[in-house]
């Protein structure tokens, strides 16, 4: 061998040495766990589970890998296939409390909470200082309604781990639901102060101002939530549902059709989305969504409750019953259904409903607005068979509850209506006369509750040229909306200085609204309670729209109100003199109306109108500038004077003191 040849060798010798050897199975299986790790921080999720399969199919005993596979598929809801991942990583490694924590996770995600328990109790015998296993089984417990031993749970797994996001989250949320709201509230404001990117806590924080009925700022904290997470369907879901309780009804409805769109899996956002277009008026697009949340989730019963509703509103008697039925099979202690079933039917005796009724009420579990409307409820049935003795001690029972809940201010109210009426004085109505938008032929329909307005509203909507529109509150955001951006004002005080081209912005805002909720090119009825705080806006926006002001004698009028339980507003109804003051002071501010705008509003007496339905509804067409209709003479439809007229007779001795002073 040459000098040349032995060089070329001992080059190649030299390189040999130094070239890498082939990695290892480990390693390279570390490698591609990491690659994944890495993919799934920056939420490639799909590079992600990909890696880390490819670290498994190298090394099937890499417990890791299938813990963080399995973690992977719980980010995207595939709890089977995530439980799947985690027994695999449990074979190699039988006593690793963190995968059957997870386990026990996935398990309760499937509605498996016996399996779940039993896994998440074998884990904390493995090791009782495993604070997430304790957080898994207080997800368990809440998934079970059982708050207390949640609470419990969660706790005992801050104090191993105090500093956990996640648990702290859980805490807050599960004392929110057990009505211990400061708690909760505080603990979820601190577990954003300091994690704050951590995403479910506002969610949660959310929740909570909605169930307190601070709307605005559950939905303010939604907003800082969608700048987390701008394509998380769960944020929209419940924005559809803040802003549903606000009544901003086309901004729920955007909210839950974007989260739809986002998952259209989940049947709480077609549920909400059902509820919106339900008050919108729109029965047959809310009757479809309704009917897919339900077939999402058939056990549901508050789903088959408020399809009832819908179905209630269609005429559908039977159905609807039926539906109800099927919701308190479902949960025989569902509050709503029992409610809604009692109201829908007519009793003739003491029957299983009411049994059924006056049974929750001897439960300590049912909130003080669910009182209120069980009492409301019973208050009717024992009106229906005439037992009015005991009609009036339930109705009185939730009343009374109600003024110690939510006493009313009259004379806020009395304040309110002063500066109206300073606001609208017959100079400035006589001012801007001919300014706003004349394009919007609306009629809007006003009156004391239980005055006859939703009955109006019935016969008009049979014309062929009226939509009901029922009671939306387009109008009122219209004005405010555009008040507070025009001039950063409220109502009425900003109406002082507001001049032609507001007043016409309002009444385009408002038919740009209408023209979002209804598909026809009709006159949209308008039946909103304290419509009459408006009346000289309508006015000033819209010319030629119409106000429809109902009137019933007061001491009926008065009756029926004291004897429904209304969900939004008139707190002045449960408390027979503030009801007297009230209803003396609003007839005062209508008549105050009537002398500003006698040409813009025409009155309707509720026992004329039924009794003499022709002439009435011939009036009332012509008011609207309608031709006549023969549909419109529906008077099958209408009550008869039998069912609605001296029905405070039956109260007399009960409620005599409220029916002289209205007489007084």
């Amino acid at each position: 061998m040459n000098r040349a040849e032995r060089r070329r060798q001992a080059r190649q010798q030299r390189k040999s040495r130094i070239s890498p050897a082939p990695p290892s199975v480990r390693e390279e299986a570390i490698s591609f766990y990491n690659e994944g790790i890495t993919h799934q921080k920056q939420g490639n999720l799909n590079l992600a589970e990909s890696a880390l399969r490819r670290a498994i199919s190298i090394k099937p005993d890499f417990s890791e890998a299938h813990n963080n596979l399995g973690n992977l598929l719980t980010i995207q809801n595939k709890w089977k296939e995530a439980e799947k991942s985690y027994r695999y990583g449990l074979q190699k490694s039988p006593n690793n409390t963190m995968l059957l924590s997870n386990i026990g996770n996935t398990l309760h995600h499937q509605g498996k909470a016996r399996e779940a328990m039993e896994v998440l109790e074998e884990a904390i015998r493995l090791d009782p200082k495993y604070a997430h296993a304790y957080n898994n089984m207080g997800n368990v417990y809440m998934s079970l309604g059982k708050n207390d031993e949640a609470i419990k749970a969660y706790q005992l797994a801050l104090r191993l781990l105090p500093d956990a996001p996640d648990i702290k989250n859980n805490l807050g949320a599960a004392l929110c639901k057990q009505a211990r709201h400061e708690e909760g509230v505080a603990i979820l404001h601190e577990t954003i102060k300091k994690y704050p990117r951590f995403f479910d806590a506002y969610l949660n924080l959310a929740e909570a101002a909605i169930s307190l009925g601070e709307m605005d700022d559950a939905i303010s904290i939604l907003h800082e939530a969608v700048l987390l997470k701008p394509d998380n369907d769960e944020v929209y879901g419940k924005l559809a549902k803040g802003y549903f309780k606000r009544t901003e009804y086309l901004a729920a409805r955007s909210a839950a059709s974007k989260a739809i769109k986002i998952n259209p899996k989940a049947a709480d956002h077609y549920y909400w989305l059902g509820r919106t277009l339900h008050e919108m008026n729109l029965p047959a697009d809310a009757e479809a969504m309704l009917r897919k949340a339900v077939a999402m989730q058939p056990d549901n019963a508050e789903f088959h409750n408020s399809l009832g509703e819908i179905l209630k509103k269609k005429k559908d008697i039977k159905l609807a019953a039926m539906t109800f039925e099927r919701a308190l099979e479902l949960d025989p202690e569902n509050v709503n259904a029992h409610i809604n079933l009692a109201r829908l039917i007519q009793h003739d005796n003491y029957d299983k409903i009411m049994q059924s009724m006056e049974g929750l009420l001897e439960n300590q579990d049912v909130q003080d607005e669910e009182i209120i409307s069980l009492c409301t409820s019973l208050g009717k049935s024992f009106n229906d068979f005439c037992d009015y003795e005991m009609a009036y001690k339930y109705t009185s029972k939730g009343n009374d509850l109600r003024k110690c809940i939510s006493p009313y201010d009259i004379n806020g109210r009395k304040s309110d209506i002063r500066e109206i009426l300073d606001v609208f004085t017959n100079t400035r109505l006589n001012q801007y006369q001919d300014s706003g938008y004349p394009d919007c032929k609306s009629v809007f329909i006003t009156g004391m509750p239980r005055s006859g307005k939703t009955v109006v509203e019935n016969i008009l909507a049979l014309h062929p040229l009226i939509t009901a529109g029922g009671e939306s509150a387009d109008f009122t955001h219209a004005c405010n909306g555009t008040l507070k951006e025009e001039t950063r004002a409220t109502y009425p005080e900003g109406i002082r200085d507001a001049d032609s081209e507001l007043f016409k912005a309002v009444g385009i805002e408002y038919e740009r609204r209408l023209k979002e909720r209804f598909r026809k090119t009709t006159i949209i009825t308008n039946t909103l309670p304290f419509t009459s705080d408006y009346i000289g806006m309508i006015r000033l926006c819209l010319p030629d729209a119409k106000v429809i002001l109902c009137r019933r004698n007061a001491r009926d009028n008065c009756l029926e109100m004291f004897r429904k339980s209304f969900t939004k507003g008139h707190l002045y109804s449960f408390d027979p003199d503030v009801l007297r003051e009230y209803f003396l002071l609003q007839t005062d501010f209508m008549n105050q109306w009537l002398k500003r705008l006698p040409e813009f509003i025409h009155v309707v007496q509720f026992e004329e109108f039924i009794q003499n339905p022709k002439e009435e509804i011939r009036a009332l067409l012509e008011f609207c500038d309608l031709p006549w209709n023969d549909t419109c003479l529906d008077i099958a439809s209408l009550p008869s004077p039998e069912q609605v007229v001296g029905v405070w007779r039956n109260y007399e001795e009960y409620l005599k003191p409220l029916f002289d002073k209205l007489d007084s």
